[in-house]
């Protein structure tokens, strides 16, 4: 998530990383316990390690159990509708993991996708948004706000009432936004690659940013959407 929940936490090096990665992959089952986000190839250090799990007390109760952990914080996400939360660590080396809780099981992947790549959800969730006003991209999955949005039998969803579904089919939300699922997971070397992908989408021509207090906090915390903004690569209106 960029890391800046504990104001002593430090970056990992990318050897910390990878010891850390090989840690996690020693201890847990990889696409069952846990998936990390995808990740551009030209990182070389990293805010914080990110887990997208369903079952947050699994990796607490181990990471306890090697006196790996100074200090928690608890972030509650959604709170009065769907009671979610994500889980920070500071661990004794001062460096922040984060345990970002899935919806189920089934909705690990879609979690992943979210928060792949730095700023993909930035262009992902504007992409959708000129699908349908109905459905809205977030960590959980594709939040559909209407009973009259109708979603396909073999397209895996998850009701919360009688209005708001959240559809949790990767594929789905990449057929939607007419981009290529399998292209998005098999990684991209840069920003910029990422870039040229996501202008593809027939509905790319219709993105707008506008230079808000949001699209500002994006250019901050994000180096690579920083780095597009700065090469004249995105069309904002003041």
């Amino acid at each position: 998530m960029g890391g800046g929940i504990f104001d002593s936490a430090i970056k990992f090096t990318i050897e910390e990383y990878n010891k850390f990665d090989k840690l996690v992959k020693e201890n847990f089952i990889e696409n069952v316990d846990y998936l990390t986000p995808l990740r551009l190839d030209n990182k070389n250090s990293y805010g914080d390690y990110d887990l997208i799990v369903n079952d947050t007390e699994k990796f607490i109760n181990f990471f306890n159990s090697i006196n790996f952990i100074k200090e928690i914080e608890v972030i509650f996400l959604f709170e009065k509708k769907y009671n979610l939360y994500s889980k920070h660590i500071l661990n004794i080396n001062n460096h922040q993991i984060d345990l970002l809780k899935s919806w189920n099981e089934e909705s690990m992947e879609i979690s992943r996708i979210f928060y792949s790549y730095c700023y993909a959800n930035i262009y992902l969730r504007r992409l959708l948004s000129q699908v349908d006003s109905n459905l809205k991209l977030t960590f959980l999955g594709i939040i559909c706000s209407s009973n009259k949005y109708v979603i396909p039998e073999n397209v895996k969803n998850v009701k919360i009432d009688n209005n708001t579904r959240v559809i949790i089919d990767c594929k789905y939300l990449f057929d939607l936004i007419d981009l290529d699922y399998d292209r998005f997971i098999n990684g991209f070397t840069d920003e910029f690659e990422l870039l040229d992908y996501l202008k593809k989408s027939k509905y790319y021509k219709n993105i707008k940013f506008k230079k808000n207090s949001k699209f500002k906090h994006d250019y901050k915390r994000l180096d690579a959407f920083r780095n597009i903004v700065d090469k004249g690569l995105v069309i904002y209106e003041n």
